[in-house]
């Protein structure tokens, strides 16, 4: 093979990876915006940020591939995503509802809202903070939804930041065991706060509560508290 030859179908080789590459480029990212929640009986449900994700598929192809959508603190979701037919799949055995195991059929031809009704083993409601020096007190009504799951524990969880469970709880926690829990339609909380966390002027605070072998909790929304 001459060497005009060679550089011939080299030079057409590097011209069609070339133009392959730039199409692969110029092509739109998904637009249009899959958003929703996860609710009981139409009331926000709290979750420990991304702790719980649903999957996404769009059926039609050799390889399915997920689309995580992790919920967020106050139970929303969103993905961005192509037109199409979807299927939504909640993993089971890892969040703090019943499993919901029939995959959910969603069209998209535009930017979409679908929320799902789930059901909660327990359902916290929003509590009421009361800071006294250097504590802060929460009263909150819990109630207990499952009739095959007991209760583990009670948690006043606070943070300097919006990110607020029984991980990042920075700020200070207070957790009371099911068995001390005498009326769970009135349950008290202190936690005593952090010197850090006395030097700002707010800080974020909501309650946990634990199902036994579960590791993910029910919780109530994030709430702002004025300290100064």
């Amino acid at each position: 093979m001459n060497h005009f030859k060679y550089f011939t179908i080299c030079l057409n080789i590097i011209l069609v990876v070339a133009f392959a590459s730039c199409k692969k480029d110029s092509e739109s990212p998904p637009d249009l915006r899959l958003e929703g929640s996860l609710t009981y009986k139409g009331r926000p449900l709290g979750f420990k940020n991304t702790e719980v994700t649903l999957d996404l598929y769009q059926p039609g192809y050799a390889i399915l591939t997920a689309i995580p959508c992790r919920v967020n603190q106050d139970g929303g979701y969103a993905a961005q995503l192509f037109p199409g037919s979807y299927k939504m799949t909640f993993r089971r055995n890892v969040a703090p509802f019943y499993d919901i195991t029939d995959s959910i059929s969603i069209s998209v031809t535009g930017n979409t809202s679908k929320s799902f009704e789930v059901t909660p083993f327990f359902y916290v409601n929003e509590p009421a903070f009361t800071l006294k020096g250097d504590s802060l007190f929460a009263t909150v009504n819990i109630e207990k939804i499952a009739t095959d799951r007991n209760l583990e524990k009670v948690g006043l969880y606070i943070s300097s930041s919006h990110y607020c469970d029984a991980i990042y709880s920075t700020g200070g926690k207070a957790e009371v065991a099911a068995g001390d829990i005498s009326n769970l339609t009135n349950v008290t909380l202190k936690a005593k706060l952090t010197p850090a966390l006395m030097q700002q002027k707010y800080l974020f605070a909501r309650v946990g509560a634990k199902t036994i072998g579960l590791n993910a909790q029910n919780y109530s929304l994030v709430k702002q508290v004025d300290i100064k």
